[in-house]
């Protein structure tokens, strides 16, 4: 689960069914509702778990980890409000579990654990979203980034 930086807004990313919800909420009156329901993979990708979910510190893009079709899906806000997946692109290894996205937003440091590495993805504009893997280093079994400021 992840809370929108600005938006009263966060999303729940759904391990088995490969989707994300959005929902709008308010803390004066807990109230939550569901917005929107999107797919994480394309139609016809192979068998799935999305891992981890983050927002970019601007609440410009959203994104989702997906294990088993090795890559990260990356939406944004369309023009009429709504979220809409902008790209699925590779994680740069096998089976990406946790990633952290960093401070600036340039970047995203995602632990391949069945790869065993840390790979850096640069964020680019336009559709494509993310860039080829810049540097990857080594990790056994990585699950986890934290990024320490």
């Amino acid at each position: 689960m992840a809370f929108h930086p600005l938006r009263p807004q966060f999303a729940v990313a759904c391990e088995l069914d490969n989707t994300v919800l959005i929902y709008d909420y308010t803390t004066e009156a807990g109230h939550v509702e569901l917005l929107q329901v999107l797919e994480t993979v394309p139609v016809h990708a192979p068998e799935n778990a999305v891992a981890d979910i983050h927002f970019d510190s601007a609440g410009e893009r959203l994104y989702v980890s997906n294990r088993g079709h090795n890559s990260i899906a990356v939406f944004v806000i369309g023009p009429d409000g709504r979220w809409q997946r902008l790209a699925t692109e590779s994680s740069g290894g096998n089976w990406p579990r946790h990633f952290a996205v960093a401070p600036d937003g340039r970047f995203l440091l995602v632990a391949n654990q069945y790869s065993g590495e840390v790979t850096v993805l640069p964020v680019v504009e336009g559709t494509r979203a993310l860039g080829e893997p810049m540097t990857s280093v080594t990790v056994p079994g990585a699950s986890c980034v934290q990024l320490i400021s």
